[in-house]
């Protein structure tokens, strides 16, 4: 297995990946924003599973072969950028905390569907495998540990976004302000998807 030195190396790496902006992050915050904490720890563990499933395809050749087709490479950034879009709509038009039960929250599958067309979920997991896991010679055993490790680290970030979208609602008591917010969060979203023409 890893020593302590790389065991570290592969804890800073899916920190730094995880807790960063990105596709995944801003759908979390989103929903924390517009459903709160609750009814968005589902989308929350349908990401760590999908993403979790992303490596272990990972693991078979399947992620690297995908990121190698530069077609298949466009459809996923034109199918990841028009979800975030749609979601950064349907953020802009919401109202205050009050109406959040009338909008369907997203569920576990939205959150493990949402990796198959997020292109930074492909970039960490194939950089993951090809750092962490391709040379050595246990590789199952490996690539079972890093998944684990990803999911272990990748979660509690996760729910920290959850947790700010939530946070900052909760922390405005005025419609007006929670409009504000859910326009704000909005804006990051469709940021988060143009920036992600660029991974």
């Amino acid at each position: 297995m890893m020593d302590a030195a790389t065991v570290a190396s592969l804890i800073m790496f899916c920190f730094a990946t995880s807790i960063t902006p990105g596709p995944n992050n801003m759908t979390l915050a989103a929903s924390g924003v517009s459903q709160g904490v609750r009814r968005t720890i589902p989308v929350a563990l349908g990401t760590a599973v999908g993403f979790a499933g992303l490596l272990m395809l990972s693991g078979i050749g399947i992620a690297a072969i995908v990121s190698a087709s530069e077609l298949i490479g466009i459809g996923l950034k034109i199918a990841g950028v028009a979800y975030l879009f749609y979601l950064s709509f349907k953020l802009w038009k919401a109202g205050a905390s009050t109406e959040r039960t009338a909008e369907k929250p997203l569920r576990f599958w939205h959150g493990a569907a949402l990796q198959l067309v997020n292109p930074k979920a492909w970039t960490m997991a194939v950089s993951s495998v090809s750092v962490f896991v391709a040379s050595a010679a246990d590789f199952w055993p490996r690539q079972l540990f890093v998944t684990a490790i990803f999911v272990a680290v990748g979660l509690p970030c996760s729910l920290t976004w959850v947790l700010l979208g939530a946070g900052m609602k909760a922390a405005l008591r005025d419609e007006r302000r929670q409009r504000l917010l859910n326009r704000a969060m909005a804006l990051l979203t469709a940021a988060s998807a143009a920036l992600a023409i660029f991974w």
